[in-house]
């Protein structure tokens, strides 16, 4: 079963910031699609649920931004 995951992702500020970000959390195992969004300064990702939130976040910020749960 897929989870659907958001994420606020804070210091983008440009294109390149937000595929930078859409390209890590792809690379997560088991996230099927993910779509960033900078003027939201957000990331949808539907990924199995094996998925933990945690590894998105780590994943984030190994390319220097700050990604946190949105509540």
């Amino acid at each position: 079963m897929d989870n659907t995951i958001i994420l606020r992702i804070e210091d983008m500020s440009c294109g390149h910031c937000a595929v930078t970000v859409q390209e890590a959390i792809v690379s997560v195992e088991a996230v099927k699609k993910a779509k960033v969004s900078l003027r939201k300064k957000e990331a949808k990702v539907i990924a199995d649920s094996t998925v933990r939130t945690e590894d998105l976040i780590k994943a984030v910020a190994a390319t220097g931004y700050r990604a946190f749960p949105k509540a």
